[in-house]
């Protein structure tokens, strides 16, 4: 994206690269992606967190999903939404990572 000199790189145009890394399960260039919007002084919005901790949950890297819902959290101007908690009742679900307790609860 850079590359194109005319161009203004910007949130949205880097959360839908992460979205389509995600989707084709490229996680190797989320973190570079997000170390270029670093680099620019870019900072994520909740599509980004949220474009993030689905794929990793839909690729069961539950780890690296929690991280992200971490870093979702300490940002300031983000916090979870419908969309977050929807992604991560599913990952776990699917992952069959629901507990006894949870399912008792409701």
């Amino acid at each position: 994206m850079k590359s194109v000199a005319d161009r203004k790189s910007d949130v949205y145009k880097y959360s839908v690269l992460i979205s389509c890394c995600a989707k084709f399960r490229r996680f190797d260039l989320i973190e570079r992606v997000l170390a270029d919007m670093s680099y620019l002084g870019i900072e994520c919005n909740n599509v980004t967190y949220n474009s993030i901790i689905d794929g990793y949950g839909k690729a069961d890297m539950f780890e690296k999903m929690e991280n992200s819902l971490t870093d979702m959290i300490e940002n300031e101007n983000c916090q979870p939404d419908v969309f977050t908690l929807n992604s991560l009742i599913g990952s776990y679900g699917n992952g069959r990572k629901i507990d006894n307790d949870m399912i008792n609860f409701s």
